[in-house]
């Protein structure tokens, strides 16, 4: 029986397919503009530095134009108003306000703009990984390993993904300032319980803390998950996942070819 994040996501996809056939008399403009497209695998907008702790959080990049398949990112919204995430066009920004928690997506309003946002589009993936339980440093542990076991070379960025079951999995969702740097600030801060569906879309970057990543970590990851029949993205504060979730590790750098799924 499909879970309704499933059910959620899916839906997200087709509508976004049907959205593409009612533009299949332009294709040949999408087609020239493929074939020219030169915009790099990994772009950031702001860096956590300059949005998290310093508050510079004023629009950075608009959001509208990122719907496409191949597009993920990673993100928090104009002035710290809630938490982005894109996975794989479809486009999901959870906000919180007077106690209460909203999501918008995979539509989204054409004024919609992030502050901070990675953008990732992977030039190949990696098979799967099927991984062991584990939290906090044990997680990105085994992200790490998976990338050096398929061929990347330390420092190289690069995106993951992850469909799985969360197991006590700490997350936010930022409300006009950053729980990190500011503890006391306003945020919806909740725990994934045990069994909980959750897919993961992060950014792995060794040594590029305070622009791509928090201090102290080398991942910046969301969650999205089913929270009363409405997808829901969070930040992820402390990692934690049951035995068995498959990870997938898109190459941001050109390297050697994937290895088969494990």
């Amino acid at each position: 029986m499909p879970s309704t994040l499933h059910i959620i996501r899916q839906v997200g996809r087709r509508r976004r397919r049907l959205a593409g056939s009612a533009t299949a008399v332009a294709i040949g403009a999408v087609l020239l503009q493929t074939a020219c497209d030169t915009t790099p695998p990994l772009v950031q907008h702001g860096t956590m530095r300059q949005v998290m702790r310093d508050g510079h959080t004023e629009a950075r990049v608009e959001l509208s134009p990122l719907a496409r398949p191949g597009t993920f990112a990673v993100g928090a919204a104009t002035g710290l108003d809630g938490e982005v995430t894109i996975d794989d066009g479809d486009i999901w920004i959870t906000r919180y306000a007077d106690e209460r928690i909203s999501t918008t997506g995979p539509d989204i309003a054409s004024t919609d703009a992030a502050t901070l946002l990675t953008i990732a589009r992977p030039i190949s993936w990696s098979g799967t990984w099927r991984l062991g339980a584990s939290k906090g440093r044990e997680f990105e542990a085994a992200i790490r390993d998976a990338a050096r076991s398929d061929g990347l070379r330390a420092g190289d960025p690069f995106l993951f993904t992850i469909d799985g079951h969360a197991d006590g999995m700490a997350v936010h969702i930022v409300a006009g300032r950053c729980p990190h740097a500011h503890p006391e600030a306003e945020a919806a801060r909740l725990t994934l319980p045990a069994g909980a569906p959750v897919r993961i879309v992060g950014i792995f970057a060794e040594d590029r803390a305070g622009e791509l990543t928090h201090h102290g970590s080398a991942i910046h990851a969301h969650a999205i998950f089913d929270r009363d029949g409405q997808a829901t993205t969070a930040h992820i504060d402390a990692p934690a996942i049951e035995s068995g979730a498959r990870l997938r590790i898109g190459r941001l750098v050109p390297g050697p070819a994937p290895t088969p799924s494990r």
